[in-house]
């Protein structure tokens, strides 16, 4: 019988049996349009985000001899972000890989450059045990200040110490006068205390006669005594101004605030050293708390709304934007369980409100 010829494998069968081998795989090249695009947006994304990490550093010498810096800081930061609108679709598009670049750079705007607080400390940390106060702080720039909504806002929070600013003569609430209130009211700052006011001293402006910076009260709360210290520091309003209105012979003038606000900041820095014991500070500081003068004399305190708000919170606005520089500080001891920012009452600042308790001092 003939020997039959055997019949050629298929082409799987060769493939499975190691007899064939996979043709290279041909790869279009990329078009140099594209090559230069993906250049573009790599690089652009880099620039950015270097941009605003020395942007986030610049932030801390407000106040200090890099002068320029004080108009980005009280001006609107959110411009900052416009970039993000053209650099994430252009990436996602064409340089996918690149948009982890894009998310840190992201991350730094909302954060320290714009200022969104998330309360990690109020997640991570245990609740302290000892007695809560809630402060309310606003100022009320002056007539502006609508009673009844201060009134509706007391009623409805229900803090312990209200410190307001800017407070006028022919201002009237509820509280002042009613029993179980305890209120003292001197150049311009007023304070209304559930707790018993047994001391109180007001700190002047040397330089400027006639305007007071702050007011010290001591409390008798359960358990001691409370230094309580109601502020009202000197606005940067003055030097931003003429730099914007006059341009740069003006740059002298807005020096000499920055110097100003440097002076008065370190006075009142001085001044409260003298109240030893358990402090808490509310006020219109007039300056956001990256800003360097907040760093170097008020950083060694914890701030309400960095420490438990959620947000911006910003509680002074114009027409274009917004700015936090109304702040309730604790001294050490205590930990802020909660901050949020109030209702509209009249003035050109929203209020502040913060509870915070005794944790104990610490060593």
């Amino acid at each position: 019988m003939p020997e039959t010829q055997s019949a050629r494998p298929l082409p799987w069968a060769r493939f499975l049996t190691g007899r064939a081998k996979l043709a290279p795989r041909m790869e279009r090249p990329i078009p140099r349009w594209r090559r230069v695009a993906r250049a573009i947006v790599t690089w652009s994304s880099w620039v950015y985000f270097a941009a605003t990490l020395v942007l986030w550093m610049l932030l801390s010498l407000e106040g200090g001899w890099f002068w320029p810096i004080t108009i980005f800081s009280f001006g609107p930061r959110w411009v900052w972000a416009l970039p993000l609108a053209v650099l994430i679709p252009a990436t996602a598009l064409i340089r996918p890989r690149a948009l982890w670049i894009l998310l840190n750079a992201s991350i730094v705007v909302a954060g320290p450059v714009i200022g969104y607080c998330v309360p990690w400390g109020h997640f991570l940390g245990g609740q302290p045990t000892g007695n809560s106060i809630r402060i309310l702080s606003c100022n009320v720039q002056g007539e502006h200040m609508d009673s009844a909504k201060i009134d509706a806002l007391i009623a409805e929070t229900q803090p312990d110490v209200v410190a307001l600013q800017e407070w006028s003569m022919q201002g009237k609430l509820k509280v002042i006068g009613q029993d179980g209130w305890y209120t003292q009211v001197a150049s311009g700052l007023c304070l209304a205390s559930r707790y018993p006011i047994r001391d109180f001293q007001v700190l002047d402006d040397v330089d400027h006669p006639g305007r007071t910076i702050g007011a010290h009260y001591t409390l008798d709360v359960p358990g001691g005594s409370l230094q309580f210290f109601n502020l009202h520091l000197m606005t940067p309003r003055e030097g931003l101004q003429a730099v914007l209105e006059d341009g740069w012979k003006e740059v002298p003038t807005l020096k000499a605030n920055n110097a100003a606000r440097w002076r008065e900041s370190e006075l009142v820095d001085r001044w409260a050293s003298r109240f030893p014991g358990p402090s808490l500070f509310a006020g219109d500081f007039n300056m956001p708390g990256d800003s360097g003068i907040f760093r170097r004399f008020w950083g060694q305190y914890s701030d309400a709304f960095e420490s438990a708000g959620r947000g911006l919170g910003y509680s002074k606005f114009t027409r274009w934007y917004g700015i936090r520089i109304d702040h309730v500080l604790a001294g050490t001891g205590w930990r802020f369980q909660r901050c949020w920012v109030g209702p509209d009452v009249g003035s050109d600042h929203l209020p502040i409100v913060a509870d915070v308790a005794w944790a104990g001092a610490s060593g």
